[in-house]
C-alpha cells in the first residue's frame, strides 16, 4: 500500500455554512505540503453561492492551489479511475476527491491518503480521517451512473508535491486565463494526453479540455 502523511481537518461551521467539505479538504492537502492557513480564509476563497446556499465549484480548488504557488489541476478520469488515482498517489500528487453523499446527490470533497489492490482510504472531513472505502464501494460515489448539480463524476483535483515551475503561456481558449497542463501527467496542449484522462477543467472559468487538444474549448 501506498501511504501519504495528511494531516486531518474536518468541516466546522463558517458564516452560518455546514458545508465547508471543500475547504477543509484543501487545508488538509495545504498541511501535508507544510501549509497553514486559516480554514476561514480558504471557505472565502473558493465559495460561491449556489442553487442551495454557498457550495464549492471544484476547478476553484485547484485554482486556489495554484494562487498559493503550487502545480495544480481539475480533471476527469478516464475508464480506468483506480489506476489514475494510484498513479498520483504513487508520484506524490495530492488528490482531491469529488463525489456523492453515501445516499445523497449532494456533492462532497474527501482526501486520499491510501490506496491498495482491494480499498482506499480517506480523510473525509464529515466522516473523520482514515476512512476506508473498498474500490467497489468508492467507485459508486465517485463514478455514479448519473450526474448531478454537483458530481459529475470522476472528477479530481491533483496538487503537486513541488512549488510551481514558472508559468507557461498555456491560455484557456474560452476565458484566455492561465490554464496549465502538467505533462510529467502526461497532458499537454500540444500532442495526445495519456489515456488515464478524458477531460481538464480551467481554473479560471471551468471551460473544458479534451484530448486531443486543439486551442478550442470542447463541451461537456
Amino acid at each position: 500500500m501506498s501511504t501519504a502523511l495528511i494531516p486531518y481537518c474536518p468541516q466546522q461551521r463558517i458564516d452560518g455554512c455546514e458545508r465547508t467539505c471543500g475547504a477543509a479538504a484543501l487545508m488538509m492537502v495545504y498541511g501535508s505540503l507544510g501549509g497553514r492557513p486559516r480554514l476561514s480564509d480558504v471557505w472565502r476563497s473558493v465559495a460561491r453561492p449556489g442553487n442551495h446556499g454557498m457550495r464549492v465549484p471544484t476547478h476553484l480548488l485547484a485554482a486556489d492551489a495554484i494562487a498559493n504557488g503550487r502545480p495544480a489541476v481539475c480533471l476527469q478520469v478516464g475508464d480506468r479511475p483506480l489506476d489514475a488515482l494510484t498513479a498520483l498517489h504513487e508520484a506524490g500528487w495530492r488528490v482531491i476527491v469529488n463525489h456523492l453523499l453515501a445516499a445523497h446527490d449532494e456533492g462532497h470533497f474527501s482526501v486520499l491518503t491510501a490506496i491498495d489492490d482491494h480499498s482506499v482510504t480517506l480523510n473525509d472531513p464529515l466522516l473523520g480521517p482514515n476512512h476506508r472505502l473498498l474500490h467497489d464501494e468508492l467507485l459508486a460515489l465517485w463514478t455514479p451512473p448519473y450526474r448531478t448539480e454537483e458530481v459529475a463524476g470522476g472528477v479530481l483535483v491533483a496538487v503537486g508535491p513541488a512549488k510551481a515551475a514558472p508559468t507557461s503561456k498555456d491560455v484557456c481558449p474560452a476565458c484566455s486565463s492561465a490554464f496549465q497542463l502538467p505533462r510529467e501527467l502526461g497532458l499537454r496542449w500540444d500532442g495526445p494526453w495519456d489515456r488515464l484522462w478524458r477531460a481538464a477543467f480551467c481554473p479560471s472559468c471551468d471551460a473544458l479540455a479534451c484530448p486531443p487538444l486543439p486551442h478550442t474549448a470542447c463541451s461537456a
